[in-house]
Formats: C-alpha cells, sequence, structure tokens
C-alpha cells in the first residue's frame, strides 16, 4: 500500500497501517539476496526514516508513546549510519567529478576515488560487523512491529495530525534562518533534516488536495537532495581535510576542495529562493490552509 493516509480509514488504523507496512519492507530488504549489503543498509534506513516521520506527524497525539518509538528507529538506523556513509562518499564524488568532468584534469582527482574505495573496502570487508549490525536492525524491527498494535492517539482526524505538521514545519522555517545567517555545514544540515520530514508529511498527507500537495511535495524533494549533496560534500570536504584520515597529494585535494566550495555556494544560493517559497507562511498561516483542505476532502 502506498505512504499515505486514506480516506476510508480512522488516522489511529491508517498509522498503524503504515508503519507495519514499512516494518514488514525492511524486514523483506534485510533477507534480499540479490541486493548488496551497502544497498540494503541504504534501502532499510530509508524505511527507518519513513516511520520516525510518520511518529512526528502524530508526535502530540501519540503522547509518551512518540518519544520511545521515535529513539527505536532512531538508533536502530543510527547503528548502520558508518557503513553507508563510505558508499555516499563515494557516490558524492562521482556526482560531482561528472558536473564538473570538463573543467578538471581527472587524473589529478583521480586518487581521491581510490582513497574513498579503499576506505570503503576496509568497513565492508569486516562481513561479520557488518552481518551482525543487520541482524540486530532486524530485531529491533520485529520488536517494533510488536509494539504498533497498541499505538494509540488521543485524537482522530485533522486534529490527529495538526500538532506535528505544525511542528515540523515551523522546525523547517527556524532552520533555514538559522542556516543562511550562519552559512555553516551544521545548520544547513539540521535544514535538510526538517526539509526531509516536511517532504514526508506531504507524502502522508496528499490525498487532502493531490494535485496541490502533490506540486509542493516535488518542491520540497528537490529541495532536501540539494541539502543532501550540500551535506554529503560538506562531509566529504571535512574527510578530505582530516591529515589523520588521508595522505592524498595537496594538489589533488586543492582541486577537488576547490570544486566542493563552488558546488557548496551553489547549492547554497539554489536553494534559498525554493526554501523562501515553501516557507513563505508563518506555521499557523499553513495550518489553517492545511486544515480547509482535510475538511474539503470527503472521507476526512
Amino acid at each position: 500500500m502506498p505512504y499515505r493516509l486514506k480516506t476510508d480509514e480512522t488516522v489511529q488504523n491508517g498509522v498503524r497501517r503504515i508503519a507495519d507496512e514499512q516494518i514488514e519492507r525492511a524486514l523483506t530488504e534485510l533477507q534480499n539476496t540479490d541486493l548488496s549489503s551497502s544497498a540494503i543498509i541504504h534501502q532499510v534506513r530509508k524505511r527507518s526514516k519513513k516511520v520516525r516521520a510518520l511518529l512526528r506527524l502524530v508526535r502530540l497525539a501519540l503522547k509518551e508513546r512518540y518519544s520511545q518509538e521515535n529513539a527505536r528507529y532512531r538508533d536502530a538506523a543510527r547503528s548502520l549510519s558508518a557503513v553507508r556513509d563510505v558508499t555516499a562518499m563515494i557516490e558524492t564524488y562521482d556526482a560531482l567529478y561528472r558536473l564538473y568532468a570538463k573543467e578538471v584534469d581527472g587524473q589529478v582527482i583521480a586518487p581521491i576515488r581510490r582513497y574513498l574505495t579503499a576506505r570503503q573496502q576496509v568497513v565492508m570487508a569486516d562481513d561479520a560487523l557488518v552481518e551482525e549490525r543487520l541482524q540486530a536492525f532486524g530485531r529491533t524491527l520485529i520488536d517494533g512491529r510488536g509494539s504498533t498494535a497498541v499505538w494509540t492517539l488521543s485524537d482522530d482526524g485533522f486534529a490527529a495530525v495538526a500538532g506535528g505538521l505544525r511542528k515540523t514545519y515551523r522546525r523547517a522555517r527556524t532552520a533555514m534562518r538559522i542556516a543562511y545567517e550562519e552559512c555553516a555545514p551544521t545548520p544547513f544540515h539540521e535544514w535538510r533534516k526538517r526539509v526531509k520530514y516536511h517532504w514526508y508529511h506531504l507524502r502522508l498527507l496528499r490525498e487532502i488536495w493531490p494535485v496541490a500537495i502533490g506540486a509542493r511535495r516535488n518542491e520540497a524533494d528537490h529541495l532536501g537532495a540539494m541539502l543532501g549533496d550540500h551535506h554529503n560534500l560538506s562531509l566529504l570536504r571535512d574527510l578530505l581535510l582530516d591529515e589523520s584520515d588521508c595522505s592524498l597529494k595537496e594538489e589533488a585535494i586543492g582541486t577537488f576542495i576547490g570544486l566542493i566550495d563552488h558546488r557548496l555556494s551553489e547549492l547554497q544560493t539554489r536553494c534559498k529562493p525554493l526554501g523562501k517559497r515553501l516557507f513563505a507562511e508563518k506555521p499557523t498561516q499553513m495550518l489553517e490552509r492545511f486544515a480547509h483542505y482535510w475538511s474539503a476532502t470527503p472521507g476526512f
């Protein structure tokens, strides 16, 4: 079933259904022998993020259980982050090189990719450790599956989602302001996380006006992708500047850092007008608009 609340179910039943679906899909992916370990990790971490976004949407109606369940999926995904990051760094290198292939001597920066590949091989070579973490992740999912049946919301209808929708939107709006005030990697990463949660909420609420919500969802997805690139580039930049972890030649590092800095600046410039449009309304105004969408939707 799609990742969205449906008009023929209560919000509580919809939340339970969606969580169960994501957990079951993750458990299936953990057993998929056609996928590499890195691909499995990428997929199941996305499932965890979807469950956490779902929890955030109904966080106020879920009351005390929210913190417990959110921590469960947050910690599970975090245990796999180091394994995922080594692959993400290679993907980030490749994307940046494709973008500037005509402007840079590939032979000069090629040692960087070899270095990143060697790091990945070291991490992934410990099959026992990777398998242990995947099994632990699976056990967490099984435990989580056992608890969704007792998730109880204190409200139904729009009241069940209003608090979480408003809080996530407000935090994204605030994070955008801080990111451009400080112009540093950490606040941009924080903004990215808030944008992604808002995007997930738009997916969950798409039924209240598919066309309008769909257009907004696409723009939020685009913004989240650019901010994701910004985060990965910042991580790669820090990695290459850490002399304790990297013995590459200064020419290679200097050339590649130059490309990273140019791309970071470009991304920050492109994200700003899109962010201003998406988060133009005050949280109360946004919430009132969505409440009207909800009440006008047959079945809701």
